[in-house]
């Protein structure tokens, strides 16, 4: 069911109601506030072209924050070098300390993909625009883990959702 929508930033809270999702106890990560840098290492978990080819098991997919906007000098977006691919999408965009920096979309150029993330101060005032007390940022302790172990963890609360 869709709570809410920023069609600008192209951002939905959606709640999902299904007898097979089942939650993995407490989010292991914390949204950023803050800007990160250029050249920054970032990743992405996710489903692309899930319910076509590539099955259901999660995908990880790196690359790096190449410049702080996106088209137009559109400021509420990263560009990264993450080849987004369909289904990759609305996931999130992780640092490598295992912290939400920005939500995954991606733009067709021509025979280039060109991938940006909505940045997580985009995210954030959106979220707590409807649900103000939520807390989203707190100490995690991912940052020691090595990259396996980081994608492990963060891979179990990471759902494919199929939206009809």
């Amino acid at each position: 069911k869709v709570v809410a929508v920023d069609k600008e930033n192209d951002l939905a809270i959606i709640r999902i109601i299904s007898n097979d999702f089942k939650t993995n106890g407490s989010l292991p990560f914390s949204i950023l506030k803050d800007n990160i840098m250029v050249g920054s290492e970032v990743f992405t978990l996710g489903y692309p072209e899930a319910l076509s080819i590539m099955g259901k098991e999660v995908k990880f997919t790196d690359g790096k924050i190449s410049a702080l906007s996106g088209i137009n000098n559109n400021k509420q977006v990263y560009q990264t070098t993450i080849p987004a691919r369909g289904g990759n999408s609305g996931g999130a965009v992780f640092d490598q300390n295992g912290n939400i920096v920005g939500v995954l979309s991606s733009v067709r150029r021509g025979s280039d993909i060109v991938s940006y993330a909505i940045k997580s101060s985009v995210l954030t005032s959106f979220i707590n625009t409807f649900y103000s007390d939520l807390v989203l940022t707190r100490p995690i302790n991912l940052s020691k883990l090595p990259l396996t172990s980081k994608i492990k963890t963060l891979s179990n609360h990471v759902a494919l959702v199929k939206i009809w």
